[in-house]
């Protein structure tokens, strides 16, 4: 795969569409505010303020935005809070595709 991957950068480049330089800066940019801080600090919020969690709960993009997490990145992404209960218990398997909310969990 990153064999495949550079071949496509390589020929992006060649035809002048971006430079290492761009690509490197767009990651660098992105990476640095990537964090498993960032995920924590939302679960934290809303175990010790109750309006929080329930904004978290009934609107994840909204609670992001108000702790200036940003998530966005090259796929559109969706977040969506669930809580578990003493009758539910939640599970949830990550492939690491293009929704890895990297923002919230820093890189794989």
């Amino acid at each position: 795969m990153a064999q495949r991957v550079s071949a496509l950068i390589a020929r992006i480049e060649a035809v002048g569409m971006t430079s290492d330089a761009e690509i490197s800066d767009v990651l660098e940019r992105f990476l640095a505010s990537a964090s498993p801080a960032n995920g924590a600090k939302l679960v934290a919020r809303a175990w010790v303020e109750p309006a929080f969690k329930a904004l978290l709960l009934e609107d994840a993009s909204a609670a992001l935005e108000r702790l200036a997490i940003d998530m966005s990145h090259w796929a559109p992404v969706r977040l969506q809070a669930v809580e578990n209960s003493a009758l539910l218990h939640n599970f949830i398997v990550c492939t690491l595709c293009s929704c890895y909310p990297i923002a919230l969990l820093g890189p794989p």
